[in-house]
Formats: C-alpha cells, sequence, structure tokens
C-alpha cells in the first residue's frame, strides 16, 4: 500500500472499505427508497436526511464509486490516437478530462461528499418523508446539482443547492475538498513527519494545478 493510501485512508467514509458484493443503487435511488428519516425543516435548497443504520447510504456511496469509478477507467481505455487522423487530437483531450472527471467525482464520494444531481423523483421523495416528519419545505424544492456530505459518526447525510455550470462547481467543491485533505494530512499521527509532508504537498500540487 503506498504512503498515500494509507495518510489518506482515516478519511474515507466510515465503515466505506466493509462493504462487499455488487451495489446496483447509487445516491438517487437511496433518496427515492425513503429510508431515513428527516427531523431539521427541509428549505428550498438545502435538507438533512438521518439514518438508523449505516448500510444503506454506505452501499449506495458504493455503488456510485464502482459506476463512476468505472466510466473513468473506460474512458481512459479509448484513448488510442488513430494512424488513419493523425493530427486528430480533440476527441482524445475530451476523453481524457472526463476520464479525470470521473475519477474525481468517485474520489469525492470515497471521502463522503458527492456533487449529485437532485431531479424531481428525488425531490418528491425528500417533500414526502419531510411532510411525515412535520419537516415540510415552506416552498417547493429546488432541482439540480446538490452538495452531499455524510457524517458516517452521526448516521446523516445532509444537502445544499449549488448554484452555477455543474463542472465549474464541480471542480470548485473538489478543489476545497483538496485543499482540506492536504492540511489534514499534516496531522495523521500514525505516519513519520516525512511521509505526512510528501502527502500533504502531492495534494497541494494538484489543488494548484486544479486552478
Amino acid at each position: 500500500m503506498s504512503i498515500f493510501d494509507d495518510i489518506t485512508r482515516p478519511f474515507w467514509l466510515a465503515g466505506l472499505n466493509q462493504v462487499s458484493g455488487p451495489q446496483l443503487k447509487g445516491i438517487g435511488g437511496l433518496i427515492c427508497d425513503e429510508e431515513y428519516q428527516i427531523y431539521s425543516p427541509i428549505t428550498p435548497t438545502s435538507f438533512v436526511l438521518s439514518f438508523t443504520d449505516a448500510e444503506p447510504f454506505l452501499s449506495a456511496f458504493a455503488g456510485d464509486i464502482n459506476r463512476i469509478g468505472s466510466a473513468s477507467f473506460e474512458s481512459a481505455l479509448g484513448i488510442v490516437k488513430s494512424s488513419a487522423l493523425p493530427k486528430s487530437t480533440a476527441w482524445l483531450v475530451i476523453q481524457t478530462y472526463y476520464s479525470a472527471f470521473f475519477s474525481a467525482h468517485a474520489l469525492l464520494r470515497i471521502l463522503g461528499e458527492s456533487c449529485s444531481p437532485i431531479e424531481r423523483e428525488q425531490v418528491s421523495s425528500l417533500t414526502r418523508v419531510g411532510a411525515l416528519f412535520g419537516a415540510a419545505p415552506p416552498s417547493p424544492m429546488t432541482g439540480g446539482l446538490y452538495h452531499l456530505i455524510c457524517d458516517g459518526k452521526a448516521k446523516t447525510i445532509s444537502g445544499t443547492a449549488l448554484s452555477g455550470s455543474p463542472h465549474e462547481v464541480f471542480w470548485k467543491v473538489f478543489y476545497e475538498r483538496v485543499q482540506r485533505l492536504s492540511n489534514e494530512a499534516i496531522n495523521v499521527s500514525t505516519e513519520s513527519l516525512a511521509n505526512r509532508q510528501l502527502a500533504s504537498a502531492k495534494l497541494s500540487d494538484l489543488a494548484s494545478n486544479l486552478c
């Protein structure tokens, strides 16, 4: 296992590495299953889901990680220059970008965060469950891309609507998480200072490249 793996593992979504077997349902399906409670009032742009058991949200995050991670590998494997079109590079650049984009989505989910679409089906489920707990939104919820943060210990998922271009706002969220992870890596007590500094510097370099 690499130094980077050792140092970042403490920041994985707690319990994620214990999920096994095929996981076909992602975060969108988790919300539509309605197997959660909503104790805090929903707003048009935010919500907090509470779970009695961690298994449903761990499986949902794992399912999304598998699906998006596979998409990253498939995109990378398709990056092959055509001998018939030696000067054609635009499609290769697009494939490279999407491979990185999917990888970053998977990595963010490993860390317990996600930029996920909340569509009409999810809005209906959230509104319905919120009404059962007296926490329905005062006005209709806004669909679109949401920043989800999972707290494995508290067994909650909080969601906040994001505004702007889906790609632009995702890279901003990912950049901020990488920056925090770079700072957090320095404080991993189980590793030597040299290894912590190395991992922190690599993460800082990644954040700089994202800019």
